[in-house]
């Protein structure tokens, strides 16, 4: 898939069997938005073509931002404007809710796909909350502050999130929390305006690949085992496994060269 000079991409995430890639083209003159560079005026339409690049659908599925696949890749799991629901490659849009307007509203949702729920992380009374969109509690943590980056291993056994800078783990079904220490995701304070995903996880949930302290470190989800598979010789971020676990892949940032006027 190619972009137009008017149009990006972004946030590629490819489909459980790799045959498909989903991705959110982006830009500003997003209708019914207030005019301008606001960020109700930035396009973020859900797009799935197959892994030759060739768009599988005549018209974006979503104006959303994306989360993911569920995991038998049969629909995309979306949000935007503190709206959430799946949507089927068919463009059919199930289990559609909303986050209850509060204080702290946060806007980014994962679906757990055990129980088919979605759920969040908000603010309450100063303690970062799980809280599914039947209203249940999962877990709370006093530094789980919000808004907050989070994932969910895929076998829905664990949650990720980020604690004053530091990578914690929740075991959903012991309800305990883990510190693995310090994380970068990315260098950059804004890089959340667009929400594009963030995944650390390997495919069989058994270890976590992260940028800590100018470094990439693969752990377990308790933290017991940790390994430092090497230093990074600029800011970094944004690490990831491949699908069969055996590489890591990262992102290192710098200025963009400029020319002097």
């Amino acid at each position: 898939f190619r972009s137009s000079p008017n149009q990006n991409a972004y946030n590629a995430i490819p489909s459980p069997d790799r045959t498909k890639v989903a991705f959110v083209q982006t830009g500003w003159g997003r209708p019914g938005g207030s005019g301008g560079f606001g960020r109700s005026n930035l396009r973020s339409y859900v797009t799935v073509a197959d892994k030759h690049g060739n768009l599988l659908t005549e018209k974006p599925l979503a104006d959303a931002f994306l989360a993911g696949w569920t995991p038998d890749g049969e629909a995309l799991v979306c949000y935007r404007d503190w709206r959430f629901f799946l949507v089927s490659l068919e463009g059919t849009k199930s289990q559609a809710g909303q986050i209850p307007d509060q204080e702290s509203r946060p806007e980014r949702v994962q679906y757990h796909p055990a129980t088919r729920r979605f759920l969040w992380l908000e603010r309450d009374y100063g303690e970062g909350v799980v809280r599914t969109d039947d209203g249940k509690v999962l877990a709370r943590h006093k530094n789980v502050l919000w808004p907050s980056y989070f994932a969910l291993s895929n076998d829905g056994k664990w949650l990720a999130a980020v604690s004053r800078k530091h990578l914690v783990v929740l075991d959903l079904v012991a309800k305990k929390w883990s510190d693995l220490g310090p994380v970068t995701i990315h260098p950059h304070r804004d890089w959340d305006y667009i929400k594009p995903s963030w995944n650390p996880w390997f495919d069989d949930s058994t270890r976590l690949a992260f940028v800590s302290e100018g470094a990439v470190v693969v752990a377990t989800p308790d933290g017991k085992q940790k390994r430092t598979l090497c230093r990074l010789p600029a800011h970094g971020g944004l690490a990831t496994s491949s699908p069969d676990g055996k590489q890591v892949a990262y992102v290192t940032f710098g200025e963009r060269p400029r020319e002097g006027r």
